[in-house]
């Protein structure tokens, strides 16, 4: 039964990260050049496998252990002051209404806490039905990442679409991907006073464990190499992976999931002054960030699409914060990231308690 779990929650992970890929733009890296130049057909081509494999997935028998109770989350419709957000809730209501379960904003814009190097963090939930039709899904796919322009008009350099969850994930959510603490703190975006989330956890210590590592080699490979960032969009990326990490950390550490704001209080104790020195001064960096404005060369990169990506990669670091990113700052960010991952190692060889359980610790 362990292993036939473990075999269906692979699955999930391997359908859920091709859908990820397919409704921000993916769909042409499976058919090439062809897919490329006709992306109707390589839309229609991969929701056809996606469609399958889902339907596989859910004709596999799995059903939600008695410790995995519902639980439901009120999300209230987002009532703040960025136009960005207005732009694509009008979008999805026009658009996608009857296709999603919920479509939520979360993070600094989900609390009402944005600041300049604010992203636009969002969430949708795809029906069953849309899972069920492969020319469904394939225009729902259209229209996202139509709709991951409003996410780039408020950040020339946001470097991740939206998330993705469907109907089957919520009866056996992975805390991994979306901690479900953070529908506490989400915004809807759809028509109506707001939106009602049921979910059940399960088990998800291993892919916990995963994504911290997944993130902290992507980190410290970077800074192994001892180059500067080139442009604003590399050096966004790097600086939000790494603050990311707090709470990738605490997440294993502790068995459940964690607000990122809450994170950094919770990491800090952990290390030293001097090895956390690191982390207090990439925050100020995000409290102080200056995107500045787009050249007019490169305004018409502010759309979807790999070539407009490419453009966006190439934009400068903002010039206030340029020289404040330092061998010094990137040695430090090295030396937090391998202590992360000694404290980590050496909780797990010292029997420490990492594994989720429903959820709760």
């Amino acid at each position: 039964m362990k292993g036939s779990a473990k075999k269906n929650d692979a699955a999930q992970n391997a359908l859920h990260r091709a859908l990820s890929r397919y409704v921000n733009g993916g769909y042409w890296r499976r058919g090439g050049l062809p897919d490329l130049l006709l992306p109707r057909r390589g839309h229609k081509r991969v929701a056809e496998g996606l469609v399958r494999d889902y339907a596989a997935l859910r004709g596999g028998g799995r059903t939600g252990s008695p410790r995995q109770r519902p639980v439901t989350y009120s999300v209230p419709r987002y009532a703040g002051g960025v136009p960005e957000v207005h732009n694509a809730a009008a979008f999805l209501a026009d658009r996608l209404s009857d296709d999603l379960v919920a479509a939520l904003v979360h993070g600094s814009l989900g609390s009402y806490e944005a600041v300049p190097y604010s992203d636009f963090d969002a969430l949708v939930i795809l029906k069953d039905a849309v899972m069920e039709d492969p020319d469904r899904l394939a225009r729902v796919a259209r229209d996202l990442c139509r709709a991951t322009g409003y996410m780039i008009a408020l950040d020339p350099l946001q470097h991740h679409g939206w998330f993705v969850l469907t109907e089957y994930d919520l009866q056996h959510h992975c805390e991994a991907y979306f901690p479900s603490v953070l529908f506490g703190y989400a915004k809807s975006l759809l028509p109506g006073d707001g939106a009602t989330v049921e979910l059940r956890v399960r088990p998800s210590h291993e892919e916990a464990r995963g994504a911290f590592d997944a993130v902290a080699t992507a980190v410290r490979r970077k800074l192994e190499a001892g180059l500067q960032p080139r442009g604003g969009y590399a050096l966004k990326l790097l600086l939000s992976q790494f603050m990311l990490l707090p709470a990738l950390y605490v997440q294993v550490r502790d068995g459940r999931g964690i607000w990122k704001g809450d994170s950094f209080r919770c990491a800090a104790g952990d290390f030293e002054e001097e090895a956390w020195a690191s982390m207090e001064a990439v925050s100020q960096l995000r409290r102080e960030w200056a995107s500045g404005s787009v050249p007019p060369y490169a305004r018409w990169a502010l759309s979807p699409g790999r070539l407009g990506t490419y453009v966006r990669s190439r934009l400068p670091i903002p010039p206030a914060l340029a020289e404040r990113v330092d061998a010094g700052l990137l040695r430090g960010m090295l030396q937090l990231v391998r202590a992360m991952q000694d404290n980590l190692a050496a909780m797990q060889e010292g029997g420490g308690r990492l594994a989720f359980e429903g959820g709760v610790r």
